[in-house]
């Protein structure tokens, strides 16, 4: 069931919710190219301060190496040497350590930013469920990650074969040199296997990322019935949305009504469309289109007009004028204003009343 749940999942993740993924903590994030910018950062420490590491060294192993035949050996002594070694080379190595932890922390600040979240923490009931427990155990993921760290092995031990095969003719020549010269051999052989070994992985790293961010899309691809409940939340439901603009529309058509009796005149062309227009010359500065429709809606127009007595008017183009160019409440444009004054002047004249 769930893999014909994931084969629904055909649309493309919406920005809300791959939101609400980086909130739980869900970004993709390659581990292995983690490990590789720790080794890369301890490498690249490496090549700026091998001489200086070499020195301190090597300054180390000659203060041990002179007292080693004056030392009591006992229980309490060795730990005290071991002690005494960790700090004489904590000096030494912490600066790998210190490119190393920031170098990785600079990779998955790149690849996700920060994500400071505690939902992984939160208890999970169904991680308790044995079944769901041994479909984890057998799932694509566990095998890709068995397949990866076989592969990683398999190749790291022939890059570290090779070198040590590349060394094996000189190993001779070491018995006839001395410490330091031994150190430095060393250090270099071992450079070169950090480096291969840095190198392949680094290409399993960019593997791995491809993969793991392939694998994050799927997770986050959604079926098309959530995509249309996320329109839902986020615009409203159709449906509501439709019903509650007929109501505005109606509420609208009311108050447009409503001022139809208010209306000096009203202009038709003459059976299709109806224009009332108000006009008072203390409040107003031009006449105002109060109401306008079209068919039915121009019908009910005259009819109201006709129950208030206000006068109708036949204006073939002036009136397909203000139905097309002016919206209801607005201000005739300044183009009519010629042609419309003529009318309201005929009105008045009808009326017996000068405005």
């Amino acid at each position: 069931m769930a893999d014909e749940h994931a084969q629904e999942r055909t649309e493309e993740a919406t920005p809300k919710r791959r939101e609400e993924a980086r909130k739980k903590g869900q970004v993709p994030r390659g581990r292995e190219l983690g490990v590789a910018a720790a080794l890369g950062g301890g490498l690249l420490a490496l090549a700026f301060l091998g001489g200086t590491v070499l020195q301190g060294l090597m300054a180390v192993a000659r203060q041990y190496l002179a007292e080693a035949g004056t030392m009591p050996l006992s229980v309490e002594q060795a730990q005290t040497l071991a002690i005494g070694l960790l700090w004489a080379l904590a000096p030494v190595i912490a600066p790998f350590l210190a490119a190393g932890v920031g170098a990785g922390a600079v990779m998955a600040l790149v690849q996700g930013g920060p994500v400071l979240t505690l939902h992984p923490l939160q208890p999970r009931f169904e991680a308790l469920n044995p079944l769901a427990g041994l479909k984890r155990l057998v799932s694509l993921r566990m095998l890709r990650d068995l397949v990866k760290a076989l592969l990683k092995v398999t190749l790291i031990g022939y890059v570290a074969y090779a070198v040590i095969r590349d060394e094996a003719p000189r190993l001779p020549m070491l018995m006839g040199m001395d410490v330091a010269q031994v150190l430095a051999h060393t250090a270099g052989a071992g450079l070169r296997l950090c480096l291969r070994a840095g190198l392949v992985l680094g290409v399993l790293a960019l593997l791995d990322y491809a993969a793991e961010r392939w694998e994050h899309e799927r997770r986050l691809r959604m079926s098309r019935e959530e995509v249309r409940e996320e329109f839902k939340e986020r615009e409203g439901d159709p449906l509501v949305k439709g019903r509650i603009k007929t109501i505005q529309r109606s509420l609208a058509r009311k108050r447009m009504m409503a001022a139809v009796p208010k209306a000096d005149v009203v202009l038709t062309n003459p059976e299709h469309v109806a224009v009332a227009l108000r006009y008072d010359r203390g409040r107003m500065r031009a006449p105002v289109v109060v109401a306008k429709g079209a068919e039915l809606l121009a019908q009910e127009i005259r009819r109201i007009a006709r129950e208030h007595h206000i006068p109708i008017l036949e204006r073939r183009d002036l009136a397909r004028a203000l139905y097309a160019g002016v919206e209801i409440g607005r201000e005739i444009p300044m183009a009519l204003y010629e042609a419309v004054a003529e009318v309201l002047a005929f009105v008045y004249r009808l009326k017996g009343v000068v405005r």
